[in-house]
């Protein structure tokens, strides 16, 4: 539209309108579930690191490892956020006195 090309413009904003934003949230809710809690500027990493290593694929598997390894860190952080690290056997050197 900027460059004279009014019809192709108006095109591109109706597809838009029109069919991506339908597809957006017919599959975004069945792709990405609200419990991921995934944050939008990572899915978009997600869908096109996953299409670079997956091909046509990597829209579903990209964001779906991303989910996996952000619940992995989150669970990790939750259990072992100020746990103590234990050294060694304590139970068997005062058992031993």
């Amino acid at each position: 539209m900027f460059f004279g090309n009014s019809a192709g413009g108006v095109f591109v904003v109706l597809w838009h309108l029109i069919v991506v934003t339908n597809l957006d949230n017919f599959l975004r809710p069945i792709l990405v579930p609200r419990d991921a809690r995934l944050n939008p500027a990572l899915m978009l990493l997600a869908v096109f690191a996953g299409i670079a290593m997956f091909g046509p694929w990597g829209i579903v598997i990209g964001p779906v490892l991303m989910i996996v390894v952000v619940t992995t860190i989150e669970v990790y952080l939750a259990v072992y956020r100020g746990a103590e690290l234990v050294q060694g056997d304590e139970s068997a050197t005062t058992a031993a006195e």
